[in-house]
């Protein structure tokens, strides 16, 4: 993937959302996404290896990313430690990378799911202020037994600054 760093960021920044198409499937994906910055690494014996986490529906599994059910709110690496040695977790991450393989199946299929990503900075604007200010006073808590969290809580602001911008 021999695109302009700096280019897709602007994007990104200015949009939110880039979607970029044609990629073949491979590891030429990983290291383009290695390019970005560190690559959240997945912790060894979870469901995923290293820098994927390859969403697909498992039986048997407890990952709600691998069945059929309604996930909750969240964004991707949510669980991760703001350093490896440390027990704070994390802020979301500046970038996320999704490579689809296989399209979702059409609505009217039981096996369809879909990822909403959404731009909250487009959002945010679309509502009424008094709405927002309401928003930046809310905190959601998530707890996961996955990974070495067991049992941990982790809150969150429903609305917080964006780190490179400065926006909403």
């Amino acid at each position: 993937m021999d695109i302009p760093r700096e280019a897709i960021r602007s994007l990104v920044l200015k949009y939110g959302v880039v979607t970029l198409r044609g990629f073949k499937q491979d590891d030429d994906f990983e290291t383009a996404t290695e390019r970005w910055g560190d690559v959240l690494q997945w912790p060894k014996g979870t469901f995923a290896a290293g820098n994927i986490f390859d969403i697909k529906t498992e039986a048997g599994t407890k990952l709600p990313a691998q069945t059929l059910e309604a996930m909750s709110f969240h964004y991707d690496g949510m669980f991760k430690k703001k350093t490896p040695e440390s027990t704070e977790l994390g802020d979301p991450p500046v970038f996320m990378f999704f490579h689809c393989v296989e399209a979702n199946p059409p609505e009217d299929d039981p096996k369809h799911g879909n990822t909403i990503i959404t731009d909250t900075r487009r959002l945010l604007s679309a509502l009424p202020e008094a709405t927002v200010e309401r928003l930046q006073k809310i905190s959601l808590t998530y707890r996961t037994s996955l990974f070495e969290y067991q049992d941990r809580v982790h809150t969150s602001p429903v609305v917080i600054t964006h780190p490179m911008t400065g926006e909403l």
